[in-house]
């Protein structure tokens, strides 16, 4: 539930305005009375807002100085006596039939008011039916401009503003209430949020956030040399190419499986180097291959390579180290780093087609050459 109270905290200031807490206040619904009488929900800016109302709806604005503030002072007392009458059920609020009806969910809160508190009050049933019907919202304005834009398309551009207007009518109204069938059908049924509003919410069916699950935060580390990576390498290489493998390549750990003391590597942020590629008897092959500096735990960042030639291993890109780095997130999971295969659906951010087998074609026309 902290995530739903997080999602409203951030949306209370504008939705709590004037019409909205009178609304509260004066909902003949048996739970929101219930709520809002409790002396624990006793809120005094709520009572703030409906007298700055009933001084902006009923006040004479043809009187001035104290004989309006005497007005508007009589307004509100005679609001308060009868509200009270309202909370209690006294007086003209104690038949039980009027609170059947309140408690019928096919009964809106303005209509309510209309019939039982208007021909009965004052000022609180002609406040209660002005505050409980308005909408506050701008839902009903963006249908209706849906609804234009698809009326006024093609050859019907050129359609009049008063055709227009009464085809949006007939369409919004007919909207609402399929909607308003909906609705009354959920609630019949005890289903009161569909699966669309907890994921508009981004929450799953428990209001725990749906976001934390997905943890669109984690790193995403394509497990595979990527189409991209595969070029022939010059001795003196290509920052621009040097700079998109530390991209990926960079602030990952793995332990090197061959060795027994199990020293952890995490290779460094925005290094990448050039050294001949060997085979598997450690001969050199005469190419060039570019490698990922794995630093061990004594290495300084604040000192050059050199400095620290003995705290840190060159590791060529390629199947060894994808593996060190892909058993290591594997069983040390929630470090933030998504190990995905290549066949997962995260394909390439550069490369769509990492299969077709081409080669890169360097900026001076040299197939292959980086």
């Amino acid at each position: 539930m902290n995530d739903v109270v997080e999602f409203w905290e951030i949306r209370r200031k504008p939705l709590l305005n004037d019409f909205s807490r009178a609304a509260y206040l004066m909902s003949p619904v048996p739970e929101i009375l219930a709520h809002s009488t409790n002396p624990e929900n006793k809120d005094p800016e709520d009572f703030c807002a409906v007298d700055r109302l009933i001084s902006k709806i009923f006040g004479d604005y043809s009187l001035t100085g104290e004989a309006r503030d005497h007005h508007t002072a009589g307004l509100i007392h005679e609001f308060h006596s009868e509200y009270r009458k309202f909370k209690n059920k006294q007086g003209d609020f104690q038949s039980k039939n009027i609170w059947i009806m309140a408690s019928n969910p096919r009964v809106l809160a303005h209509e309510w008011h209309e019939s039982y508190s208007v021909p009965y009050t004052n000022v609180f049933g002609k406040l209660a039916c002005r505050v409980t019907s308005k909408i506050l919202g701008i839902g009903s304005a963006e249908r209706d401009w849906k609804i234009v834009k698809r009326i006024k398309k093609g050859h019907r551009s050129n359609t009049g503003t008063e055709k227009v207007k009464k085809q949006t009518t007939i369409a919004g109204s007919y909207c609402a209430k399929t909607s308003q069938l909906c609705r009354c059908a959920s609630q019949s049924a005890g289903n009161l949020m569909s699966e669309e509003d907890f994921n508009s919410l981004k929450l799953d069916r428990y209001c725990l956030s749906a976001v934390a699950k997905q943890s669109p935060a984690d790193r995403i580390f394509r497990c595979w040399e990527e189409s991209w990576e595969k070029v022939k390498v010059r001795r003196n290489g290509d920052q621009r190419h040097s700079a998109r493998l530390a991209a990926k390549y960079g602030n990952l750990c793995w332990i090197d499986a061959d060795d027994e003391a199990k020293t952890l590597y995490k290779s460094h942020p925005d290094r990448i180097e050039i050294a001949e590629d060997v085979d598997d008897d450690d001969c050199g092959t005469g190419e060039w291959k570019y490698c990922v500096v794995g630093c061990r735990e004594e290495f300084d960042y604040k000192k050059s390579l050199k400095e620290n030639k003995d705290h840190y291993e060159l590791w060529p890109i390629r199947w060894d180290l994808l593996e060190c780095i892909k058993d290591y997130y594997e069983e040390n999971d929630g470090l933030g780093v998504k190990i995905c295969a290549k066949d997962s659906g995260f394909g390439s951010e550069i490369d769509v087609d990492d299969d077709s087998g081409e080669e890169e074609v360097a900026e001076d026309g040299t197939e292959g050459m980086v």
